[in-house]
């Protein structure tokens, strides 16, 4: 039996907007359209509606963050849909709120701690059948830095 290999990587940095504008000319955060990214199968349903927003390096919600990154409203997630369906998604996440990580074993008290890492959240399936994700319900301030996707 042959494994099929994924046939396509897509990538969306927010450092530039939908149209290839760099982001550090425009106001500090651009609206999202849903269809900004339509020409990579990527799909913003209701960005309007969530009041999703590309926003460039600087201090939000006492939060400093120093990459462009994509959010929304708090309270209503990020919602991303695929329209030819994927094997993998993967959210490179900036923390905006101070955490820590602590990694521990069995015989070991910590092995590592992270402090404000960024962290990238992936989801994949057994098949290209990822047609949907939603990212982001109750936290302050969402902030994406990429998306990236297989095929």
């Amino acid at each position: 039996m042959t494994k099929t290999l994924p046939t396509r990587v897509g990538h969306i940095n927010f450092t530039y907007s939908a149209a290839g504008h760099y982001l550090y000319s425009q106001e500090p955060c651009a609206p999202l359209e849903e269809d900004a990214y339509i020409a990579q199968d990527v799909y913003f349903p209701d960005a309007e509606k969530r009041q999703l927003f590309i926003c460039r390096p600087g201090a939000y919600h006492e939060v400093t963050i120093d990459v462009a990154f994509l959010t929304g409203r708090a309270g209503l997630p990020v919602v991303v849909e695929f329209l030819k369906p994927v094997i993998s998604v993967t959210l490179s996440v900036i923390p905006t709120t101070p955490y820590l990580l602590q990694v521990f074993r069995e015989d070991e008290e910590n092995v590592l701690t992270y402090r404000h890492m960024r962290l990238p959240v992936t989801f994949r399936s057994d098949r290209a059948d990822i047609q949907r994700i939603a990212f982001g319900h109750a936290l302050s301030l969402i902030a994406i830095e990429a998306i990236d996707f297989e095929r």
